[in-house]
């Protein structure tokens, strides 16, 4: 079906921002308000260019095409930003990058050698992938994390806790990730003592990390070579270290599991009814983090007494929003895509705060998409299925668990993170800026600029291109998802002349505007 058809058909049941019809979008019915009482004046509409460079970096993790640059900004039709989103929530290479985002969530953004001994990572990634694509009901999403139990697969969500079980080490790695991710909670320093700042007790961590004490991973071999697959022997006492306390399982509320024996799923029920909704309170903080640049609540796994959201109301809107239908990801999503507040350009003409959303905050890229864009301006891609199949499975003493594409993706995600994040810093409180640091690491990476070549990738179909103009707006629109303003076009034709129209000019503006901040941020 054409996406026109497709919208067609789907807009009878989407109203003002995408909300069901008769309901207006909760993020506008908010901010009109909250605008007008603080007598504070939004900056102006992105124009479309940076609207289609936001939503395909936010929504898919890639850069759009020039091709998709110049049909968009040709389209005329009121409805055309609606009808994008439509079109790249069900595009594959979305599908990819959530189930990026969520394995590098999952995992705390960390990925050792060791991981693919333990973890099958096609089978986990597919399964990610598959949730997105279906639109899983997070509560269900959560529940299958929590709770599967077998091999991993056949059961593809137990990946999760094998990644963090360690059979040398009591499961607190299991208790403090899971906190944070499903419930926005950092409990971790109640682990050698009472939290200093919340109700949480040393006995209230160790007694939620007695869910896990029953937890065994056991490899074993089958006809399609090594499994691995998670036992659960129920949840029992557990003892603190250093002490002779002994804390049966117990959630965070004080109350104790009905069964015992089903410490999952007794597990995955308590974090769907703690709080008011916390676990979806906590999912719609990060979401609106991604989106819009900066959470309710920072850093996102904060939620607690001694935090206030900076929208408590607008959080409480999209929650239950989130709620009445019925935890979908795609719902949530189109609430905020589709508000003006998403839609806004990054300059206005008075300093307003960040926390009001009176403009656009610069996002700079995250590492699965500067990943991605990397892979796209300089066709890495090839390059790296290069090093994939002669350096990596072309070593004879790698193990089967290794020899394949998903495990190789983790290890060019870990690279790329290396890249971005300042080091010493947690990488939840990472925002990965451009740096100093980055500029020369880019700049004086060789293989990065043994890429650039007018006889290779995207320069060798840009110089196809017969005037120098029109090689020159390619150059932006694939690598700034812009045409040049009149100064650059005149500033770099003047370049190109005085190189005598050089092949090497083309490639020296190109690395130039790789190099650039503009690059690294998502407008």
């Amino acid at each position: 079906m054409r996406p026109a058809a497709l919208f067609l058909l789907l807009s009878p049941f989407f109203a003002h921002g995408n909300a069901p019809a008769g309901e207006a979008n909760p993020v506008d019915d908010y901010f009109s308000g909250y605008w007008k009482e603080e007598k504070i004046r939004p900056a102006l509409p992105a124009n479309d260019y940076e609207f289609l460079r936001r939503l395909t970096l936010d929504l898919s993790g890639r850069l759009p095409t020039p091709g998709e640059i110049r049909s968009f900004v040709r389209n005329r039709s009121p409805e055309k930003r609606a009808l994008k989103i439509e079109e790249l929530l069900v595009e594959e290479s979305t599908a990819q990058f959530w189930a990026d985002q969520w394995l590098r969530i999952l995992f705390q953004y960390r990925f050792a050698e060791t991981d693919p001994v333990k973890v099958h990572f096609p089978s986990f990634v597919g399964w990610l992938k598959n949730a997105f694509r279906s639109d899983m009901p997070y509560d269900r999403f959560l529940t299958h994390l929590v709770a599967d139990r077998g091999d991993y697969k056949k059961k593809p969500a137990t990946n999760y806790i094998l990644k963090h079980l360690d059979p040398k080490e009591p499961p607190v790695e299991l208790t403090s990730r899971m906190t944070r991710v499903f419930l926005g909670y950092q409990i971790q320093c109640a682990q050698c003592h009472d939290h200093p700042t919340a109700e949480w007790s040393q006995e209230s961590f160790w007694g939620l990390t007695a869910f896990f004490s029953g937890l065994q991973s056991k490899p074993r071999a089958t006809f399609e070579g090594v499994s691995v697959k998670l036992f659960d022997k129920g949840a029992g006492e557990i003892t603190i270290p250093d002490t002779e306390t002994r804390v049966a399982p117990r959630f965070l509320d004080g109350r104790e599991p009905a069964n015992p024996k089903k410490a999952g799923e007794e597990l995955a029920r308590f974090f769907l009814e703690y709080g008011d909704d916390q676990f979806s309170r906590a999912l719609v903080n990060r979401i609106w983090a991604h989106f819009m640049g900066r959470g309710f609540v920072e850093p996102l796994d904060r939620f607690g007494s001694d935090s206030r959201p900076s929208h408590p109301e607008l959080l409480n809107r999209l929650t239950r929003h989130f709620v009445k239908n019925g935890h979908s990801i795609h719902t949530l999503f189109r609430a905020i895509l589709h508000s003006k507040a998403y839609q806004l350009g990054c300059e206005t003409k008075r300093d307003v705060a960040d926390t009001s959303h009176a403009r656009m905050l610069l996002k700079p890229q995250n590492p699965v998409q500067f990943l991605n864009t990397l892979s796209y301006t300089l066709q890495l891609d090839v390059f790296l299925k290069e090093v994939y199949e002669k350096e990596f499975l072309a070593n004879p003493d790698l193990p089967e668990t290794y020899r394949n594409e998903e495990v190789f993706r983790m290890f060019l995600h870990l690279f790329t993170q290396g890249l971005l994040a300042p080091g010493g810093r947690a990488p939840e409180e990472s925002d990965y800026a451009g740096s100093v640091r980055l500029a020369l690491r880019l700049m004086n990476n060789q293989d990065l600029q043994g890429t650039m070549s007018v006889h290779y990738g995207q320069l060798k179909e840009i110089m196809k291109y017969r005037k120098p103009a029109d090689r020159l707006e390619e150059i932006f629109l694939t690598i700034l998802s812009r045409p040049p303003s009149r100064a650059e076009q005149a500033r770099y034709l003047r370049y190109i002349v005085k190189k005598k129209g050089s092949p090497r000019a083309y490639e020296d503006i190109y690395w130039t505007l790789l190099n650039s901040t503009e690059f690294i941020f998502n407008h």
